[in-house]
């Protein structure tokens, strides 16, 4: 049987897959399905010559994913193999936020903006929020150099009588690229353990 783990890693890297163009839709797509390991089975079975293959849909996240398969034969022989893909867009939107917010918390967020081209570009990037207020609302318009990474922030609020969750959804657009990001967030009640 053959063990497969591929699982995030984060380094600095060059080149990739993706454009991180758009496909001329009204607004950006987002990205939501983040998970820190995108495919793990413990059994896949090999042909007689030793090799199989497996398939599978990557997350949402643009990082650098560490392929780890394993083999073992009836005979205890082992082997192992590594590998790296990396995922990125040219445009990539960066959630900045925390883990968890409470009842009547102010709360600084965000997103980091990031230009993987080789040319300057000027993006707007926006901010919709779900069970939080924004206080300072509006669009940001950032000018990105060329490989160069802009933060983008806004001030949000939660109501002392609040939802379970908080959702942000942040997107950019500019030069003919785009990128977004959603990501919900618990909100708890203030309270103190007994």
């Amino acid at each position: 049987t053959l063990t497969m783990l591929v699982k995030k890693v984060f380094f600095a890297t060059e080149g990739g897959g993706g454009d991180g163009k758009g496909g001329g839709a009204e607004t950006a797509p987002v990205r939501g399905n983040f998970q820190d390991t995108a495919y793990w089975n413990a059994t896949v079975t090999t042909g007689a010559d030793g090799k199989t293959q497996v398939s599978f849909d990557l997350p949402d996240n643009v990082t650098s994913w560490n392929i780890l398969a394993i083999g073992a034969t009836k005979d205890t022989e082992v082997g192992t193999a590594e590998n790296t893909i990396i995922t990125r867009k040219d445009l990539m939107v960066e959630p900045a936020l925390p883990r968890i917010l409470r009842a009547n918390d102010r709360a600084t967020v965000g997103a980091t903006v990031v230009n993987a081209t080789d040319k300057p570009i000027s993006v707007e990037v926006s901010m919709q929020t779900e069970g939080v207020s924004i206080e300072n609302p509006g669009t940001r318009r950032v000018s990105l150099a060329a490989k160069g990474n802009a933060s983008v922030v806004w001030n949000v609020r939660v109501p002392l009588v609040h939802a379970s969750e908080a959702k942000f959804t942040v997107r950019a657009t500019g030069n003919g690229y785009e990128d977004g990001f959603e990501m919900k967030l618990p909100l708890l009640d203030y309270s103190v353990a007994e």
